[in-house]
């Protein structure tokens, strides 16, 4: 019975060690292009091997996108006006530039434009290198020179903003007569309507493999964000950009981690599957400037929680010998 109850001792103090709670704390790294006017870059996606794309203004205040590769910074301009938007694991970036959509690769753009359009932008893309958007009031898919309309059945407008590996597109737009916003999940060929109950209106702009949407819901100016996974919802604080495959979610301020909240240090925008972030922080000095975010797991100390285990079990053995002698 003893020897028993110093075992239930070990296996408690053990269990400590095995779910001894960690703190997601961040290391934050400002981004900012050599020679850009300062507190003008945004950063806002990331790929599974941290490389940043973002935009803003160089010196001469010409608006470009950048791309951000270990230390290294590459300037996007195509037309006049250059706003990058998506970045996947091969590091083709999308985007639009003057009145077109665009897809870079590699040092070369190629121009996105809809027969049905006179204007586009290209939102996202995803590893198979298939891309979504908005053109002409519609949202479009891009696969291999092939251009695909967008648009919910019995919508008005619609606008494609992001596409997973399984080909499944999140976006927004509103049906024909109301002018309130609703989202979508475009999944196999089925339009699945997205609004958060108690809400008239949502947005739709982060996408995981797993095909959990997050994004905006509102009614005037009480915002709040969701996750939207199967049929469900779960309401968060404020709004969420981004999503990983792990189901963490980053947005206005927060970290989001099944059912736990981490401060941030600015807006996230999106985070990858090692869990860094990409972001940007508006206001202050410097008015709007980019960041990453690399997460630090600090345990608790589990040296010091083995010596006290380590301890609590030799104090247990030489208890029950002292009581051993004298019986």
């Amino acid at each position: 019975m003893k020897r028993l109850k110093l075992i239930s001792i070990v296996v408690c103090l053990l269990g400590i060690v095995l779910v001894a709670p960690t703190y997601a704390q961040y290391t934050y790294t400002d981004l900012l292009p050599p020679g850009w006017l300062n507190g003008s870059a945004s950063s806002v996606d990331i790929n599974n091997y941290g490389v940043v794309v973002g935009a803003g203004y160089d010196a001469s205040n010409m608006n470009k996108g950048f791309i951000y590769d270990n230390g290294s910074f590459t300037e996007l301009q195509y037309y006049t006006r250059t706003w990058t938007n998506d970045i996947n694991d091969n590091s083709i970036v999308v985007g639009a530039s003057g009145n077109v959509g665009f897809i870079y690769d590699n040092g070369s753009f190629t121009e996105l434009l809809p027969s049905w359009g006179t204007s586009a932008e290209a939102f996202g893309i995803n590893n198979n290198g298939v891309i979504v958007g908005s053109s002409g009031g519609k949202g479009f898919m891009y696969d291999s020179g092939t251009y695909t309309e967008i648009l919910p059945q019995g919508w008005s407008s619609a606008t494609a903003y992001d596409i997973n590996d399984n080909g499944d597109i999140i976006g927004w737009g509103r049906e024909i007569g109301d002018s309130s916003r609703k989202a979508f999940l475009f999944s196999d060929g089925v339009y699945i309507d997205i609004l958060l109950p108690g809400y008239s209106n949502a947005y739709a702009f982060g996408l995981n493999n797993n095909g959990e949407v997050v994004g905006r819901a509102y009614n005037g100016s009480n915002i709040v964000g969701y996750i939207y996974s199967d049929g469900s919802y779960t309401q968060l604080t404020t709004e969420a950009r981004g999503i990983n495959d792990n189901g963490i979610v980053v947005g206005d301020g927060f970290v989001y981690d099944n059912g736990n909240y981490a401060s941030l240090s600015g807006f996230g925008m999106d985070i990858n599957n090692s869990g860094i972030i990409a972001g940007l922080r508006y206001g202050g000095t410097p008015n709007e400037q980019a960041f990453i975010a690399t997460p630090t797991v600090v345990p608790e100390p589990i040296s010091s929680i083995l010596f006290i285990t380590g301890g609590g079990v030799l104090a247990g053995r030489r208890y029950f010998r002292r009581k051993r002698e004298c019986s």
